[in-house]
């Protein structure tokens, strides 16, 4: 069994790209589950202690994590899980079972998060890169912040992303590592106005690099929707439909044209590293002066956060 990771930041286009996957007999896509990356992901090489701590802790896992459970995977698959293993060959075997019991003539599995990318390190030290092979897809970091803005995490209702320089900061640090990454052969980059705008040929391309056998997208649907959290179909129905051209460049809409500078400053080098092409902009002075106060917003909440997660003794 092969592992495809897809990494990205939230509204690039990934779970459009993950459908395009699931149409293949070939590939079971796995929906999200960030929960069994934190788990078992963070320190691979970690034995896993398969005691009934841990066990009714999976099976609550599977029960009641808003993603989770809509894997269906039943007690008498934890009940199967190595016994005496790493915590990646754990992983691999709920992959496993789950491609078995969803699509078992599959041979590949892809799984996707956004924390991938800061895993890649981790995860070489106990795996062969025959094994895995890591994708990213990016998108214009406007048109990530563009949807991020209006968009709402199903679990909790608060929009993704109300401030420009989080959002271009965290594209900024997954870019950087992206590029890292790809130097060294083991990441294929997808970008996803280049998917958008030629689908066909920029997905046949991708699956030739992978060693995927060809199949065709065109006129099948694939199988990954109707697997989703039911909370998550409303904001990911536009991937059964037919790629729209217009939302390459939507920003430009959407956007004030501060929140467009500010981007692209924050974005910095990075930016221009991806989109080669890409135009020269003039900051106005206004938009500068309004980058300190969302930096200040910026670091204030990250402050908040470490305090509620790390309070003092």
């Amino acid at each position: 069994m092969k592992i495809l990771f897809l990494t990205y930041i939230n509204r690039s286009g990934s779970t459009f790209l993950a459908n395009l996957f699931s149409k293949s007999p070939d590939i079971l896509v796995c929906p999200e589950g960030e929960i069994l990356m934190n788990e078992l992901l963070v320190k691979p090489g970690q034995p896993f202690d398969f005691g009934e701590v841990n066990r009714n802790k999976f099976v609550r896992y599977f029960k009641e994590d808003p993603k989770l459970k809509f894997w269906e995977i039943s007690e008498k698959v934890i009940d199967n899980l190595p016994k005496s293993a790493t915590n990646l060959e754990v992983f691999f075997s709920i992959l496993n079972s789950y491609k078995n019991q969803t699509k078992p003539e599959a041979s590949i599995v892809l799984f996707k998060a956004e924390r991938l990318i800061h895993l890649f390190d981790n995860l070489l030290e106990f795996i062969s890169m025959n094994d895995i092979c890591f994708l990213s897809i990016v998108r214009d970091c406007r048109g990530v912040y563009a949807s991020q803005k209006y968009t709402k995490f199903p679990e909790t209702e608060r929009f993704m992303s109300q401030n420009p320089v989080e959002t271009a900061i965290n594209w900024r640090i997954h870019v950087k590592e992206v590029l890292r990454i790809q130097k060294t052969g083991s990441l294929e980059l997808i970008i996803f106005e280049e998917l958008i705008q030629k689908p066909d040929e920029v997905f046949s391309a991708l699956i030739e690099k992978l060693s995927i056998p060809f199949f065709k997208v065109e006129g099948k649907n694939g199988d990954l929707f109707n697997r989703l959290p039911e909370s998550h179909k409303a904001i990911h129905a536009g991937i059964l439909e037919k790629p729209i051209l217009e939302k390459t460049d939507n920003w430009k809409q959407v956007l004030t044209k501060t929140e467009q500078c500010i981007i692209r400053i924050v974005a910095g080098k990075s930016f221009v590293k991806i989109y080669k092409n890409s135009d020269k902009h003039i900051c106005p002075i206004f938009a500068r002066l309004l980058l300190g106060s969302y930096i200040m917003a910026y670091l204030s909440k990250k402050i908040i956060k470490k305090l509620r997660f790390f309070p003092e003794e």
